[in-house]
């Protein structure tokens, strides 16, 4: 058998590769940050063709596919990138990332990886302090994205409040349920009292009905169905209504069902909106729910002076879900889970000798050996480059780079109302305070005779219109997306602005919607 040849996985082959992919990376960034550089690739290139063969190819051949991956993906340095809610990356955390890859550490235990166990641990303590939680009380850990954060906070949840659902699952669920008339140490209201045995017809989480669709994801992930989750009524900028909230608990109370958890969003996905975290909290406590924040989008505004109010009263949830990847610019991914008290990270635990060995007692109980923690064991220290960013820009940097985009979206919202008129635009719902989404669309003419004439409402040529602009997109140098509004399903072209959104790039993009929507309803001769 003829041996592998090993000089491809030493270091001067890394030298080589890092040292020819460095240009293609930084010409591209380059290209993308030049005035007419366009954020998505070309729409009529050909299709793209992957190819794996039994013998292995040349460097160059690597190059090359290393060029054709550039040309093919969105650039988010154009600064136009403003479909998503992440844009263009720190550099200083893409520098993390390659030392995180060189390095090849995995985050499961701290014996193989030192230095970035310790700079998770401290990354978490550090976040829990700007919540207001006890750091020496708190733990916490990085997870593979938002929608996995919420997921394990209802694990946890359910571990916590249920004992025998660790064994049982579902089953031991409700098992403990009957066995209380006072629930309080498997489930979460006193309220249920004098009902022995007790029949409980469902566990129900409750949310916004603005809240991301993880959510639900969770839900049926934990086994409760995404009939579980009551999606809670909100004001016309998407902010829960508590006092919808506390209705629908004590519905769900005296409806024989069993209200466990409220999920908090702090930035909805569409309009940017904060549920009241204060007030929110005051009903969990009333009613002894686990109270858990998902603040993946708009967690980083803690940062910004004028937005920390916001965040009152934070530090009584049970989990908090923060997303540096997104308003931060962290390269993906990059996520953590805060727990309130540390004891809640032990509820998951699994023991496994060949790997947290007894001689690492001390590493568990520090909280180093962190896939202990969570349901991933080889795990990527996304930690680092998080850290490496907070370290070069303080938090003073990240609260300016967020009000620098702040002042951008109220400006741009300004300037929509200005110009509605002239310019034919309608802007979207505001929540209060506003964001960085910016919800706006083209107006239609009064009386639509188009809409009587093809047998469509003025609501479906709307959206229709809303559609037409954003395909119009890919012929642009402007990456945007657009929504559906949950309470009304109006469509809207949706916009994230994003701290170096160029003023004169934003107008632009605004005229070209009021064009484009003039252009839709001149076809139809409206």
């Amino acid at each position: 058998m003829p041996s592998e040849d090993f000089s491809l996985f030493s270091s001067k082959e890394l030298e080589t590769l890092l040292g020819q992919i460095y240009e293609p990376l930084t010409q591209w960034a380059k290209a993308g940050e030049q005035h007419g550089a366009p954020a998505h690739p070309n729409p009529q290139a050909a299709p793209i063709k992957l190819l794996l063969e039994e013998e292995g190819c040349s460097r160059q051949e690597i190059l090359q596919e290393v060029e054709e991956a550039l040309r093919r993906s969105v650039n988010p340095w154009t600064g136009r990138f403003w479909e998503k809610l992440y844009s263009r990356p720190d550099p200083v955390g893409i520098a993390g990332d390659i030392v995180v890859a060189c390095s090849n550490a995995s985050g499961h235990v701290e014996s193989a990886n030192p230095y970035f166990a310790r700079v998770e641990t401290f990354c978490v303590r550090e976040l829990a302090k700007v919540f207001g939680m006890d750091p020496d009380l708190s733990d916490g850990v990085t997870m593979p994205g938002g929608s996995a954060s919420n997921t394990l906070a209802l694990q946890t949840c359910l571990v916590s409040r249920f004992p025998s659902f660790r064994t049982e699952g579902v089953a031991g669920l409700y098992s403990d349920l009957q066995r209380h008339d006072s629930i309080a140490s498997c489930a979460p209201s006193e309220r249920w009292t004098g009902h022995e045995p007790r029949s409980v017809k469902k566990v129900l989480v409750f949310a916004s009905e603005h809240c991301h669709y993880s959510i639900e994801q969770s839900a049926v992930a934990c086994g409760l169905g995404s009939s579980s989750v009551i999606k809670v009524a909100g004001d016309e900028g998407g902010k829960m209504s508590v006092d919808c909230l506390a209705q629908a608990v004590q519905s769900s109370l005296e409806g024989g069902d069993a209200p466990l958890f409220v999920c908090a969003t702090a930035g909805t996905t569409v309009l940017g909106a904060f549920d009241d975290i204060r007030a929110i909290s005051s009903v969990c406590k009333e009613y002894g729910l686990w109270l858990h924040i998902d603040a993946s989008w708009g967690g980083p505004a803690i940062f910004c002076p004028t937005m920390r109010a916001l965040f009152a009263k934070s530090h009584c949830a049970q989990t908090i879900t923060i997303n540096p990847h997104k308003l931060l610019g962290i390269p993906h991914q990059c996520s953590f889970l805060l727990f309130q008290n540390r004891g809640l990270t032990s509820q998951l635990k699994v023991e496994a000798p060949y790997l947290f060995h007894s001689v690492s007692k001390a590493n568990l109980a520090a909280g180093f050996d962190h896939a202990t923690k969570t349901l991933g064991c080889g795990r990527r220290p996304d930690a680092f480059k998080f850290y490496l960013a907070w370290k070069r820009h303080g938090s003073k940097g990240f609260g300016e780079r967020i009000t620098q985009a702040l002042v951008q979206a109220e400006d741009l919202r300004g300037y929509i109302l200005l110009h509605r008129d002239s310019l034919a635009l309608e802007l979207g719902p505001v929540p209060s305070p506003p964001f960085l989404q910016v919800c706006f669309r083209p107006l239609a003419p009064v009386k639509s005779p188009a809409a009587l004439a093809n047998g469509l409402s003025e609501q479906q040529l709307l959206d229709a219109c809303v559609l037409q602009v954003h395909c119009s997109f890919q012929h642009t140098r402007f990456a945007v997306d657009f929504a559906p509004l949950p309470q009304v399903g109006r469509l809207y072209i949706r916009l994230v602005v994003h701290p170096y959104a160029n003023w004169e790039d934003l107008t632009q993009l605004v005229a070209h919607v009021g064009d484009e929507g003039k252009r839709f309803w001149e076809a139809r001769k409206c």
